[in-house]
């Protein structure tokens, strides 16, 4: 099965496991293309043990449902429709069972102009995010009871230092997220400009020490507190850290053959850096002539951006529930174990 599979690499940590479910996503795991379909043994490990979740964490919620429906009709106000996924209006983050996730970067993560953007990978991962994670999921999902909200905080023309920027806003603080997609390209960083060996050694240097300063910034900003034990066992739920995915690279049509083999080292690369727990690294295989070039009807207005087709090639490399679920399924134990001990003091 490997050697078919060739481009799909995990990193997997010895995990501790509840009852039969991996609560250890802190792994890396490099998405790979549609056309080889992989057997995914974390989320079927994950929707095997949604039924064995659902009894623990029953009498909390709906206790935490009709608590909501009181508070709503109190209050006279309706509550927003199930596919609303903006961040509230107020500075304090969403319920602790919302998955919040956080996109930043610059034009291509934050999608082709449009107000507000429509048609790019990251609102492509917006909605499959929404709809596998609703309460009411029917897909095979997970069903949350606050569901996933998803908020893009990418600007035109960003590099790193701004990127740094945008996760030290007060935006993005108030909206804590639990996991945060970064999609940079080093044609923002210089690389199309740097024509000796030594420019493009300097440039990808500068790339990789920003993008590990934003790793450092990102998983510093979720203290690793552990809850109670939970059920099935005495030991705590490994935390609910801050987990970071990076949206791998991809073309430009300004590419020489020597920027294209630095594009290719750091996309092969951002597999092993600490602390990161997925790699899109398929956007540039997905998208790329071989050349670091658009591939044939891929390209955008210009050479840095990919066109609405070349947006979907790069959201079809992402198995969501591959990356996301073993996050959404500890997430949703950890506010069992909360639910629980509410219940509990009452």
């Amino acid at each position: 099965m490997r050697s078919l599979l060739g481009r799909f690499a995990m990193r997997k940590p010895p995990t501790a496991a509840v009852g039969s479910l991996n609560l250890n996503p802190l792994h890396t795991t490099t998405i790979r293309r549609p056309g080889l379909k992989r057997f995914s043994p974390t989320a079927s490990l994950v929707l095997g043990a949604a039924a064995g979740s659902a009894f623990i964490v029953s009498r909390g919620f709906n206790e935490s449902a009709a608590a909501n429906n009181k508070q709503q009709r109190s209050t006279n106000k309706p509550s927003p429709p199930a596919h609303d996924t903006r961040p509230p209006a107020s500075s304090a983050a969403p319920e602790a069972a919302t998955l919040r996730v956080a996109v930043v970067g610059s034009s291509v993560a934050l999608g082709p102009r449009g107000n507000p953007p429509v048609g790019g990978w990251a609102q492509h991962l917006e909605s499959a995010l929404v709809v596998r994670y609703h309460p009411h999921q029917t897909c095979g999902g997970i069903a949350l009871p606050h569901g996933c909200s998803l908020v893009n905080f990418a600007q035109s023309g960003a590099t790193t230092t701004e990127t740094l920027a945008q996760i030290a806003s007060d935006r993005y603080r108030s909206y804590n997220p639990h996991v945060t997609v970064i999609g940079l390209s080093l044609g923002n960083e210089g690389l199309t400009q740097a024509q000796t060996t030594e420019a493009v050694q300097s440039v990808t240097d500068s790339f990789v020490r920003g993008t590990k300063q934003m790793i450092s910034a990102l998983t510093a900003a979720r203290p690793a507190t552990a809850p109670p034990p939970t059920a099935t066992s005495t030991r705590p739920l490994p935390p609910l850290q801050h987990f970071v995915i990076f949206g791998g690279v991809y073309p430009n049509d300004q590419y020489t053959t020597e920027q294209y083999a630095a594009l290719v080292r750091i996309n092969q690369d951002m597999n092993s850096w600490p602390g990161v727990h997925a790699v899109f690294s398929e956007f540039l295989s997905a998208t790329d002539d071989g050349n670091g070039h658009w591939s044939v009807g891929l390209r955008g207005g210009d050479a840095a951006h990919p066109n609405l087709d070349g947006h979907k090639a790069m959201f079809d490399t992402i198995d969501v529930g591959e990356v996301f679920d073993p996050i959404a399924a500890r997430l949703l134990l950890i506010e069992s174990e909360r639910e629980r001990e509410r219940s509990a003091r009452k």
